[in-house]
């Protein structure tokens, strides 16, 4: 039978470690191509993204880098080509 403190061990969470990621590429709106849209087609292209990065909406498509991983998801899935792939600045 083990012992107390290796069932405890055990048990016990493990402390999460901070998974970095390095962007190569991202993805960029071209506004002109979004305002000729229809607000249901936008709001397909922000529903994709799993990470939540693009909120799109009437006339509006933005994406946020902070939460973008650039796997580039929302650039295939955009049928109009309003999302183009850009190399990450250095």
């Amino acid at each position: 039978m083990k012992n107390e403190n290796e069932i405890k061990y055990k048990l016990e969470p493990k402390p999460q470690k901070s998974i970095g990621f390095f962007r190569v590429h991202r993805p960029v709106v071209d506004q002109k191509v979004v305002k000729t849209q229809p607000a249901e087609d936008l709001v397909k292209v922000s529903r994709v993204c799993p990470h939540g990065a693009i909120e799109g909406g009437d006339k509006l498509l933005k994406i946020d880098y902070e939460k973008c991983d650039g796997c580039l998801i929302c650039l295939r899935e955009c049928h109009f080509g309003a999302i183009k792939e850009e190399r990450e600045p250095q």
